[in-house]
């Protein structure tokens, strides 16, 4: 069995930094994880970061389609808080359109 191990340090020499835009506002995430390729194959475990203030910890799996099963994702995440507003578009003037 081939397998490949990089770290997050690999990837993002910066210190694993990484801006992620989403839904119209930069988010900031900072962490490590081990990533695992084999044969199509991606596994993420030992996932331990920080999502603008947020703990998300936990792993994921990613297997591609093969002999006429469908392609699959599992998560298994945590998040110690999950702030929405952020994503929300701001709240209009309603004063400025009457």
């Amino acid at each position: 069995m081939s397998e490949r191990a990089l770290g997050i340090a690999d990837a993002f020499p910066e210190g694993g930094v990484l801006r992620i835009q989403f839904g119209g506002c930069a988010q900031l995430v900072e962490g490590r994880f081990r990533l695992v390729l084999d044969h199509g194959e991606a596994t993420v475990s030992d996932l331990d970061a920080s999502l603008d203030g947020a703990k998300l910890a936990g792993n994921a799996v990613w297997r591609p389609a093969k002999e006429g099963a469908r392609a699959n994702l599992g998560l298994g995440l945590t998040l110690d808080r999950l702030d929405l507003d952020a994503l929300l578009p701001a709240e209009p003037n309603w004063q400025a359109m009457a």
